[in-house]
């Protein structure tokens, strides 16, 4: 093999290493979140269960309501999840998140009953 054909090589496995480096991120744990918004703060416990590349859960509010995670994506640091909630009517709706996970933090947006943007952070707990 040539000095080329080596460096070559050398070069193809450090890029398919780091590829491999890049993965999803593991979401796999409790976390406590914070939500802000103009009605004010509140206090979440989100239990995030992940397997490759989607994951499930339950927030328990800051009430004490548990509410289901579902349809959970993971997309390098990109997350995306739905939450079952309960209306005052009783009625249930799918309340849409985002985040950006940097390592043990997320932060994000979901769409609050108004309509409006309500901005989100999360850390993992033990950490």
């Amino acid at each position: 093999m040539t000095r080329f054909n080596t460096a070559i090589l050398g070069s193809l496995i450090l890029v398919l290493a780091t590829g491999a480096l890049a993965q999803n991120a593991d979401l796999s744990g409790t976390w406590r979140a914070k939500t802000t918004s103009a009605q004010g703060s509140a206090e979440q416990t989100i239990t995030f269960k992940q397997t490759g590349n989607s994951f499930t859960g339950e927030m328990i509010t800051s009430q004490g309501s548990k509410e289901v995670i579902k349809d959970g994506k993971v997309d390098g640091d990109q997350i995306e999840f739905t939450v079952e909630r309960k209306r005052p009517t009783g009625e249930t709706a799918d309340v849409p998140y985002k985040g950006k996970i940097n390592g043990d933090e997320v932060s994000g947006t979901f769409t609050g009953a108004t309509g409006r943007s309500v901005e989100w952070t999360a850390k993992r707990e033990g950490k």
